[in-house]
């Protein structure tokens, strides 16, 4: 199916934001059914008249939403809503999540991506650096445990006594390598303790647990850090304020 030309009015949002909403529009129309596939980035970047990147982005936003799936080779398919999670998407600043305690960190290896975070932002399945760590609150209070995943010409640059600090592994980025961030997309979401878990964060397996994965994008959207982090039930909380939606 083909969405009629659909030039985006002049708004403050960002062109994947818009374009998102459009095709999300769309899905819960029914225009686009569960199975359907989306059009191809070539149509979709006529279509809107936006850039090859903004369209990425924009389906990233349904990945992340689960609305839609990709099919390495094949293309991206609108998702069984049955499948489909309730998502808000709320905007912050990146200095607010970055960590500031006491890092430990517990293993480094070259590694090939997790089928999740490749599905997820759909990405590929080369091999990356990955640095695991815990963050500390306090002595013996773990705060959070996580995995920091640098692709390969970054991961290069960067090893675990780099993530340890006193630089959260980001800042290192910007402020030794030269990286040029230009916005991070997190999502939140619940998890049971898995038997490594357990043991990092001193719970029981099986705890009901937060789980905030990361992604870190450069000012030419290229993925630069993946944080993967599950965070202590009782010392971690997630707050937001919400304002009305300004009109005009």
């Amino acid at each position: 199916m083909s969405i009629p030309n659909s030039r985006l009015p002049e708004t403050s949002a960002p062109l994947y934001r818009q374009v998102a909403d459009r095709l999300i529009a769309q899905i819960q129309s029914g225009d686009f059914r569960p199975g359907d596939a989306l059009p191809a980035e070539d149509a979709l970047c006529q279509t809107f008249g936006v850039s090859r990147i903004t369209v990425r982005k924009s389906i990233e936003e349904l990945l992340a939403r689960h609305l839609v799936v990709r099919r390495r080779g094949v293309g991206t398919f609108v998702n069984d809503p049955r499948r489909a999670t309730k998502s808000v998407t709320l905007t912050g600043v990146i200095d607010d999540v970055l960590p500031g305690n006491q890092i430990e960190v517990v293993d480094e290896s070259v590694v090939a991506l997790p089928s999740k975070l490749v599905d997820l932002f759909g990405l590929d399945d080369a091999l990356w650096k990955c640095i695991s760590a815990v963050n500390h609150v306090g002595r013996h209070e773990p705060l959070d445990y996580a995995h920091f995943y640098f692709p390969p010409a970054i991961g290069a640059s960067i090893t675990g006594k780099d993530v340890a600090g006193p630089l959260p592994p980001i800042k290192f980025l910007q402020v030794q390598l030269g990286v040029r961030i230009d916005h991070a997309d997190q999502i939140v979401e619940p998890m049971k303790a898995t038997a490594d878990i357990a043991r990092r964060l001193d719970v029981p397996k099986g705890t009901p647990v937060l789980r905030a994965i990361r992604i870190y994008y450069d000012t030419l959207s290229n993925p630069v850090e993946i944080v993967d982090a599950v965070y202590h039930p009782e010392r971690y909380r997630y707050t937001a304020t919400l304002y009305p939606r300004t009109e005009g």
